[in-house]
């Protein structure tokens, strides 16, 4: 763990250089409180498994047909400009999260440092910067569908960390470019499909995102090479067992301890204010049995006034090389190394999403959407909880339904 060590000692470091750089200034602090949220309820036509959000442990399906859960959070924020150069920020967010309540959650709480016009400097808790929408995420008011692409934004379950992060600005040619430059860590659980365990994650990350913007275009590229620990005491157990049994080599796939990966990213999107474009493609090279993701999106929408109707398609492939369950099927220990890799490496899926916005005020829009949902065979998909009777070979086309009221305050 050294990288965590780095990380906190450079925090340590770096907040000591902001304090030090406040000697001798008068602080005249200005305080700004704001808060976003998102009322909904989606309804799934599955009975026979439950349509997951991020790294939650249930959602509608076999659950419950319909759920006010899937999306409905409030959150609020605080920022302060205590200098000229010395800002702060706190968010809470109360959302649906993987202890299956909506207990708020610290989501933000970081200080900046603007040293120079073009550089900046960012200590504390903070968004990953990965995505398109991963500045604000949780504030679906500011994005154009009920929810972003799962294909895209589970591939990184937790959306936030802990870390240091460089800001630099610059002009080229009439467009403006953003480089965000960090070390970080995140710690969360991962719940495993049709299990009562949940892996305990984390990772360790450093990054290089660009963002170039000039009217109504904007563009992003970032590589994130990372090292991840993952472990429960279900698969802890399974690993022992398996090297009592000699099979070490099946083990060292399955067990991830400080594996590398590098997340690869790019995006682009186009608003005019009448017409919205956007993309991204995500790649994940990893080791051991996570599934190895390509993955990406398109969207289109149209504004008539108040009202933007709109139309995603997302896929997400991959490979699992890496970790094959060579066990005979009358080893005792199979059929756990069977369903322990299919539901973390077996995701592949498509979804054409349709669905349209109306802008009721400057502070709340209503999202109608229907995704269409297709797992390829022998898939998980983005779905957990499945029954005995969900049909693995032949997943057909599931249909979520949603409602929701985003909005600002």
């Amino acid at each position: 763990m050294n990288l965590d060590l780095n990380i906190k000692s450079l925090s340590i470091v770096f907040s000591g250089m902001i304090l030090a750089g406040l000697s001798g200034l008068s602080v005249a602090m200005d305080f700004y409180f704001s808060g976003f949220g998102t009322i909904g309820v989606s309804c799934f036509s599955n009975d026979d498994a439950d349509f997951r959000r991020d790294d939650v442990p249930k959602g509608p399906g076999r659950t419950h047909r319909c759920s006010g859960e899937l999306d409905s959070k409030l959150g609020i924020q605080g920022d302060w400009q205590l200098t000229d150069e010395l800002a702060g920020s706190l968010q809470a967010t109360a959302i649906h999260n993987t202890d299956d309540n909506f207990e708020p959650q610290l989501t933000m709480a970081n200080l900046r440092w603007e040293f120079t016009d073009d550089w900046k400097l960012r200590v504390g808790r903070m968004q990953n910067p990965n995505f398109l929408y991963s500045e604000y995420r949780n504030v679906t008011y500011a994005q154009p569908w009920a929810r972003p692409p799962g294909e895209v934004y589970n591939m990184l379950p937790t959306f936030l960390h802990d870390g240091i992060e460089l800001l630099h600005t610059s002009q080229v040619k009439g467009w403006k470019l953003e480089y965000h430059m960090g070390l970080a860590q995140s710690d969360f659980n991962f719940p495993l499909s049709n299990t009562a365990q949940s892996l305990d994650v984390t990772i360790q990350t450093s990054y290089l995102n660009i963002t170039a913007e000039k009217g109504p275009w904007l563009l992003k590229a970032g590589v994130a090479p990372s090292r991840a620990d993952a472990s429960s005491p279900m698969v802890e157990m399974l690993l022992a067992g398996l090297r009592g049994s000699g099979e070490f080599a099946l083990a060292n796939d399955i067990e991830i301890k400080d594996k590398p990966y590098t997340l690869y990213s790019a995006g682009f999107s186009y608003d005019d204010g009448i017409w919205i474009f956007g993309g991204e493609l995500l790649t994940r090279p990893t080791e051991g049995f996570v599934q190895q993701p390509t993955t990406g999106y398109l969207m289109a929408g149209k504004r008539f006034g108040p009202w933007m109707p709109y139309a995603s398609v997302a896929r997400l492939t991959g490979r699992q090389d890496d970790a094959r369950n060579t066990l005979p099927a009358a080893h005792p220990m199979f059929a756990q190394v069977e369903g322990l890799l299919s539901s973390t490496h077996d995701l592949d899926r498509t979804t054409l999403s349709v669905g349209f916005s109306r802008e009721l005020t400057d502070q709340f829009i209503l999202k109608v959407q229907a995704d269409f949902i297709k797992p390829d065979q022998n898939s998980f998909g983005d779905y957990i909880n499945h029954s005995a009777n969900y049909d693995f070979a032949d997943p057909g086309v599931d249909t979520l339904f949603t409602v929701n009221l985003d909005f600002v305050f």
